[in-house]
């Protein structure tokens, strides 16, 4: 974030709030680009975590499956929503345990759903009846929520 006030002379250099603010100013780019800042996203984290008491969070890993993400996600003890088996399958490959991972999409294949179980992941969304009963069929055992 660049820091500028109208009224004000202004700096002979920018300011700049963050990591990822500084690398917008010096590089120039051609088409849309995310920049994150690993830092930011601990911060944010630690925040969000600290304002919740014992509730866990769980990242949705469709948001920013980026690995370097996950991992220090995974190092300050989150959990995480994954929506299909490459995220489940990213995540352990992360460091992540499966009883921290929730396995949540409106279209569960069965195939997903067995996969998600044989790998311990043993936290299930339903969206509906239909769900209630694949789950029960490839999961059994499995929390739902």
């Amino acid at each position: 974030m660049n820091a500028t006030n109208s009224g004000a002379q202004r700096a002979a250099s920018p300011v700049f709030a963050d990591q990822a603010a500084a690398f917008i100013a010096a590089n120039a780019f051609d088409k849309p680009t995310l920049v994150i800042s690993r830092s930011r996203v601990a911060a944010q984290y630690d925040a969000l975590n600290a304002g919740l008491g014992r509730a866990q969070i769980h990242y949705a890993v469709k948001a920013n499956p980026a690995p370097e993400i996950i991992r220090m996600l995974v190092k300050k003890g989150s959990g995480f929503d994954c929506a299909s088996r490459q995220e489940i399958e990213l995540c352990l490959s992360q460091g992540a345990r499966a009883e921290n991972i929730s396995f949540g999409n409106t279209i569960k294949r069965a195939s997903d759903i067995s996969f998600a179980y044989s790998a311990g992941v043993s936290l299930v969304a339903a969206d509906c009846e239909a769900d209630l009963d694949k789950i029960a069929r490839h999961a059994p055992g499995a929390r739902v929520y």
